[in-house]
This record gives structure tokens, sequence and C-alpha cells, in this order.
């Protein structure tokens, strides 16, 4: 299974929107893509933020259920694809687990849209979380495609050497 990687700071806002509105836009690909999130400075167990869950609902996508997780080295080592919400995130990453090399990007660069980086809309209002969340899909529907096709890459790989 393809995996991705959604990482920011806390676990509570941005990845878990990215996390649920990827696996929403993924939801049916074949082969399948396992989404998830974590934070480089997240406290394990915290729900998403309120706002975050509101939004969210709000466009069909439930992240009710996320809980924060941390970011290891343990969990990095398992992704194909990790994707950042800002740079100094991408640098933590790479810095925790340098074998992942180029499999590392932040959001903004891996589509080639700018400005860098996705803003924290912690303790922002609802109206900043819906423009959080709309750069997100926006970012998103225009990366699927090319997540799609890294995981039918790898799957057609591991056929080839008999593991499909």
């Amino acid at each position: 299974m393809f995996r991705v990687l959604m990482v920011c700071t806390g676990n509570i806002c941005r990845s878990p929107l990215a996390e649920g509105i990827l696996s929403h836009l993924l939801r049916d690909a074949e082969p399948p893509i396992l989404v998830e999130s974590a934070g480089v400075a997240a406290p394990e167990g915290t729900p998403a933020s309120q706002h975050a869950v509101s939004v969210a609902a709000g466009h069909g996508i439930d992240v009710s259920r996320h809980r924060s997780r941390q970011l290891t080295r343990s969990l990095l080592g398992s992704q194909d694809l990790v994707l950042t919400m800002e740079e100094h995130h991408r640098r933590h990453v790479a810095a925790m687990a340098p074998s992942l090399g180029d499999r590392v990007h932040g959001l903004t660069d891996f589509v080639s849209e700018g400005p860098r980086g996705i803003a924290d809309p912690l303790g922002c209002d609802r109206l900043i979380y819906e423009e959080t969340f709309d750069r997100l899909e926006k970012l998103l529907l225009k990366a699927a495609p090319e997540i799609l096709e890294m995981a039918r890459e790898k799957d057609s790989q591991a056929a080839g050497r008999g593991e499909g």
C-alpha cells in the first residue's frame, strides 16, 4: 500500500484537514493509498480543533475521530511520500529521516504553487479555517493525480518483483 504522511506542528489543524481532504479525494484509488498525519511538536491524543472539525464537516469530510500524534522516525520509515505544511517542517523531517531523500516535500513546492507554505490557523476564527481548507483542497486536488501515479508506479514495480 502506498503511504502518504501530512505533517504540521501540532497535528490538530492543518495536517488533519489535509489528511481528511486527500483521503476523501483518493478514497477509491487503485491501488489503495493510506493517508495519515503527524506533528513535529504534537501532544499525543489531542482531538482536531473545533473549527477544523466543523469546517471539514461542512465539506462532507469527517475528522472528528482524529487524534494528534507526534512525528517519529518509526512513522517516517514506512512512508512513501511526506508532505509538509511549511519549510521548517520539511527540514525537520529531512533531519529526522535523511534516508527519505526526495520523498519529502513542502506541499506548495510539491505542486509548484506559491506562496510557499500553509499558514497555521490555530487560534483564528472559522473564516480563517475555511480559507485554510480551501487552499489545502486546491493544492491537494492538484497533487492527487501525481500521488496516484506514484502509487501505481510503486504497485507496478512490486508486481514486477512478484510482491503484488
